[in-house]
């Protein structure tokens, strides 16, 4: 117990090295602990982030898979809070797609292919088209969209398991929500297709916003995902995400000069005047 509270410490602390040795000593004696298990991927997903942002790129890709692999035995040992752990599972797929090449491919596939046979059944009118359930990875090159594909099945995954407490369900919703944005983004040109996916997308983020109407970030995320479709929908969330937080950084000057928003209704008008916020009309 000691231990595995000293390898929290270090995790919390940035240590993630000292916090990995100190979680696989605590499995060594108990090899399927639960908490251990989903304690070191988690931190493996924190030491890739930090390898991705210094620049040590193939050491984080190796962390991310870790994370996972460590994910499935959790997967393969224990029978309660899968949900939880398809959230690290997502999180290591997703930040694989955020790269632009992968220094060990063959592995990458491995990891994916092993996470696409979880990924059996899913919700396809939640998925909206922008992936088939089973998944095919493709035989030539992977690319980091093949990735955010399986990503997106995986956060659709953890929504289908069922959610405890609304900070689990805003989550859920929102990361399921940026990552069906993104991938709609790659992969449907202009068309009924696409439409219907970024409607998808946004409706997700309400989800996440009726579950925690408090989170600036959801907020934000619904401002930048209604921008070019439904600006004054945009607007509101810009303005709601700076009341809950008026140090987010908005793009409601942009909004305003690229639409022309001159009129913008009286209260709003008022709103702003009140969070002390510049009003750049063109």
């Amino acid at each position: 117990m000691c231990t595995f509270l000293i390898g929290d410490v270090h995790r919390q602390t940035g240590r993630f090295q000292d916090a990995i040795e100190s979680f696989r000593s605590v499995l060594q004696v108990q090899p399927n602990e639960p908490g251990v298990l989903t304690s070191l991927a988690r931190t493996y997903i924190d030491l890739g982030l930090s390898e991705l942002s210094t620049g040590f790129i193939s050491r984080a890709q190796d962390s991310f898979m870790d994370a996972l692999r460590i994910s499935f035995r959790f997967l393969d040992t224990n029978t309660s809070f899968h949900s939880f752990v398809w959230k690290i599972v997502a999180d290591a797929i997703y930040n694989f797609s955020q790269v632009s090449f992968f220094t060990d491919e063959a592995a990458v596939r491995s990891v994916l292919l092993q996470a696409c046979g979880y990924l059996t059944s899913d919700s396809e009118d939640r998925l909206a088209g922008s992936v088939t359930i089973p998944i095919k990875l493709p035989d030539d090159r992977l690319t980091g969209t093949d990735a955010l594909k399986v990503a997106v099945a995986a956060y659709s995954r953890r929504i289908s398991l069922g959610l405890l407490g609304v900070a689990a369900t805003g989550s859920a919703w929102f990361d399921f929500g940026l990552s069906l944005f993104n991938l709609t983004q790659k992969i449907f040109p202009e068309g009924e297709q696409r439409d219907k996916a970024l409607k998808q997308a946004i409706a997700s983020i309400k989800e996440a916003i009726h579950a925690q109407p408090g989170e600036d970030n959801y907020w934000r995320a619904l401002g930048d995902m209604s921008l070019v479709s439904q600006p004054k929908e945009a607007q509101h969330a810009y303005i709601r995400a700076l009341e809950i937080n008026s140090k987010v950084i908005a793009r409601i000057p942009c909004l305003i000069a690229r639409w022309d928003f001159a009129d913008l209704s009286y209260p709003e008008c008022r709103r702003l005047d009140k969070l002390r916020l510049p009003l750049l009309l063109p």
